[in-house]
């Protein structure tokens, strides 16, 4: 939401048209998927008790990993990822994890374990002005919509 009023404050003339970034765009696209299946209450609900934990990290140079249980994933940079801020690999195996465990964590809450202060910000504010970890951002949140755990960073 926050790009989108950025945008609109940049209106100097309400009668001429406006020009959408691909990132705008998306978050419209997002926004309209969403807003579908919303109960019209909350994002993510406040829940006190956890129902899973799961532990991820992640190196710059090497690549990263996560645990849940007796579980475990790991993942070596390659490609485009290499080059990519901390925060986008920290965030990285939390969605790896939930697309490889989130049919078990359907309607629990999962407390995920990320030592990166400015990841368990941008998963807990919902944006971020890095185009790669918007995108992140907004596959957690659609795949929790599609009925994945609950995600609380901590």
């Amino acid at each position: 939401v926050r790009r989108l009023i950025e945008l609109l404050s940049t209106v100097v003339d309400a009668k001429r048209w406006i020009r959408l970034s691909a990132a705008t765009r998306s978050d419209l696209q997002w926004w309209s998927h969403f807003l579908e299946g919303w109960n019209g209450v909350a994002m993510l609900p406040r829940v006190v008790e956890a129902g899973f934990e799961v532990h991820s990290d992640a190196s710059g140079a090497w690549g990263c990993g996560a645990y849940w249980g007796s579980r475990w994933l790991w993942w070596e940079w390659q490609g485009p990822s290499v080059s990519w801020d901390i925060s986008a690999k920290e965030l990285l195996p939390i969605l790896y994890a939930l697309v490889m465990w989130g049919s078990h964590w359907r309607g629990r809450v999962v407390v995920f374990h990320c030592d990166n202060m400015a990841v368990v910000s941008v998963v807990n504010t919902g944006s971020s002005r890095d185009s790669t970890l918007m995108h992140m951002l907004r596959c957690l949140f659609w795949d929790h919509e599609r009925g994945s755990g609950c995600v609380i960073p901590q």
